[in-house]
């Protein structure tokens, strides 16, 4: 379990889209419309262009509840 988290501010989705195009992201403290695919807003936590990446820095760092892997 991780203790702290990075102080990253909340992120829409289009500025996630923008920021991270073509990389894998998890994403905690989601605000999700459920009505689409994808959140309103979220933190990155962590980002990488490999999914494998962003699970092995997910597996150094600790899982956190609730967090998401999205491309």
């Amino acid at each position: 379990m991780v203790t702290s988290l990075p102080k990253s501010k909340p992120l829409n989705w289009n500025e996630i889209r923008t920021l991270f195009r073509g990389a894998w992201v998890e994403l905690f403290d989601l605000d999700w419309d459920w009505d689409k695919p994808f959140p309103k807003s979220a933190r990155v936590r962590h980002h990488a262009s490999d999914r494998d990446e962003v699970v092995s820095m997910i597996r150094k760092d600790g899982e956190i509840r609730d967090a998401v892997i999205m491309y």
